[in-house]
């Protein structure tokens, strides 16, 4: 056997894989929050996504991190490529002025030391 195993969703005709530890991914309390129809897009969605990047996007989904939701939404946004976030050039989107890894600001120049 290999280290994946195949789990059928009820609501698609497709096949995901899935880490064969817990046949899911994140903890169940995680997940036991979705309601019943949100699991299966979930999942998928989990599936199709880095591994480095689910347990956020499992606290988003679970409710318990606003922050966790903009840096999911974001990431997924831009191909789940961390650098284009910080490069982002939708200027529109509501999330801007919150996106993550913008990195250190730097404190505004004063002309009090200027002369």
């Amino acid at each position: 056997m290999g280290d994946m195993d195949t789990m059928e969703l009820k609501d698609a005709s497709e096949k995901v894989q899935t880490p064969r530890a817990t046949g899911h991914f994140g903890a169940p309390d995680q997940r036991s929050k979705l309601a019943p129809i949100r699991r299966p897009a979930v999942e998928k969605r989990l599936a199709a996504m880095p591994a480095i990047y689910r347990s956020g996007y499992l606290r988003a989904m679970a409710g318990r991190s606003p922050t966790a939701a903009i840096k999911s939404f974001c990431l997924e946004c831009v191909g789940w490529q961390r650098a284009e976030v910080t490069r982002c050039s939708s200027l529109a989107c509501p999330l801007y002025g919150y996106r993550p890894f913008q990195g250190k600001k730097e404190a505004p120049m004063s002309d009090a030391g200027a002369e």
